[in-house]
């Protein structure tokens, strides 16, 4: 627990001295973070995605909805 409570602290002053000392570097990190971050919630976006389209059930041909049909059928009520 101490080791952790040092780590939280050395890094902290670690990344303000690189914020405060080297700010372009700092921005430089922040950049890269900010893409590695944006890569993993694509991945994980995409693959959200695929396992939905697997677990879709499969329509039979023909039982979708067609609206044409349904178009056809009040046109013919109302003549």
């Amino acid at each position: 627990m101490i080791r952790f409570i040092f780590n939280f602290i050395f890094f902290g002053v670690l990344f303000y001295a690189i914020a405060h000392f080297f700010p372009d570097a700092f921005e430089r990190l922040v950049g890269w973070a900010e893409k590695i971050y944006a890569f993993f919630v694509d991945i994980t976006v995409a693959v959200i995605d695929w396992i939905s389209e697997l677990t879709k059930p499969k329509s039979a041909p023909g039982s979708g909805s067609n609206a044409g049909f349904i178009i056809e059928g009040i046109v013919r009520f109302f003549k």
